[in-house]
């Protein structure tokens, strides 16, 4: 009997410091999303676009009847110039002409491009680690593609996602049975050895393209900053991506990334992953019309603006069509930001079950259920040697 009620007693004492834990960590998170850092003028401003890509017909998305040359207007041009804006250009084509005139009307302009290559649809459209191997010589033909047609590049962005086929494959386990559905797919899905491999390839690739002059950021997953809490990276091998060393790693803190997961659209989703960007750029955006409104956009870019010197943005096909590219200047990054407490401990929930998953699936559970362990056993003999 008194082996037991010492049982009980170490038990009861782990859920309490357990709990006990988490209530402080989730007190000082949320006095911080609600206390954010004075904003700072906004030094640089990378706005993706997407259109002309072989996703656009595939997913059924409205161009407004334009193509890629015809939505680069002189107008556009010229306010992209005049605001100092950097264009990120997703090309899947590299025989498309087109996307060449664009970006030879963006160098005359003197506007800074970026290209995000991607890979065919049937290769996976993203970079993951399911097709790391294909990635050089998708370099290759992206830089015999620059060099054949005189055009000027200023930095590669890689868009680490999982491959198109992948993120099928996990919307429909969410539609099938939630976020247990989703748990089930990425704890079947994990694959260390493939993410060791890809990390080097990608990694090798990042310092050849720094070493042939571009400036490089890679298009992250946010989920990649709880990944790295306790030093492995199970998440990103659940996921199929990977992460490696850029001069940005931009996290996407979509606020339509959040809905999909069933958090809504409030800006302290996107606030508390921006916290912890450490000089990165906040990437916001998804700005479709079933998503978000001009509030919204403001508030993100009010956001950015107290965690990070520069902001990317997604995208600009929406921004034109809504009206909101000339807002950016306009926004007064002065006015507070107001985040409710019901919003910050609804995200730092959520932030702390990635987390959770995180530790005990990866290499962490090394040390993180022996310690378990031992310190129960400890609290057991004394509980039991306690003198009553």
């Amino acid at each position: 009997m008194k082996m037991l009620k010492a049982t009980l007693m170490a038990t009861f004492s782990l859920v309490f410091l357990f709990l006990l834990s988490i209530t402080i960590a989730g007190t000082i998170k949320t006095v911080k999303m609600k206390h954010p850092p004075e904003p700072r003028p906004l030094e640089r401003v990378i706005i993706f676009t997407e259109i002309g890509n072989k996703i656009f017909e595939v997913e059924g998305r409205d161009t407004g009847g334009v193509d890629i040359e015809g939505f680069f207007t002189v107008e556009l041009v010229g306010k992209l110039k005049d605001a100092g804006y950097e264009v990120s250009m997703a090309v899947d084509d590299f025989a498309n002409p087109k996307i060449v005139s664009v970006i030879k009307r963006l160098n005359k302009a003197g506007v800074k491009v970026w290209v995000w290559p991607l890979h065919s649809m049937e290769d996976g459209y993203w970079l993951a680690t399911d097709n790391a191997d294909k990635f050089p010589a998708l370099y290759e033909k992206f830089s015999v593609w620059v060099s054949d047609n005189n055009i000027k590049i200023h930095g590669v962005m890689l868009d680490m996602e999982p491959t198109y086929g992948d993120v099928q494959k996990l919307k429909e386990a969410v539609r099938g049975g939630g976020m247990t559905g989703a748990v089930k797919f990425l704890l079947n899905n994990r694959d260390k050895e493939l993410n060791v491999e890809a990390y080097k390839i990608y990694s090798e690739m990042v310092e050849k393209m720094q070493g042939d002059g571009f400036e490089v950021s890679t298009f992250d997953y946010a989920y990649i900053i709880d990944d790295a809490l306790d030093g492995d990276n199970s998440i990103a091998e659940m996921f199929h991506i990977v992460y490696v060393d850029s001069d940005f790693s931009i996290p996407m803190l979509y606020r339509s990334f959040f809905k999909d997961s069933g958090l809504g659209t409030g800006g302290a989703n996107v606030l508390s992953y921006a916290l912890v960007l450490d000089g990165n750029s906040a990437g916001i955006g998804s700005y479709m019309k079933d998503y978000l409104n001009v509030e919204d956009f403001r508030e993100d870019i009010r956001i950015a603006a107290r965690c990070s010197p520069v902001v990317h943005i997604y995208n600009l096909e929406s921004l034109v069509g809504r009206g909101w590219l000339d807002e950016i200047e306009k926004i007064d990054i002065e006015k507070p930001v107001e985040i409710s407490t019901v919003s910050a401990l609804t995200i730092f929930g959520y932030r702390t079950f990635f987390f959770l998953l995180d530790l005990f699936t990866g290499t962490s559970r090394l040390y993180s259920i022996p310690s378990f362990v031992f310190v129960w056993t400890l609290l057991i003999i004394f509980f039991y040697r306690r003198k009553t």
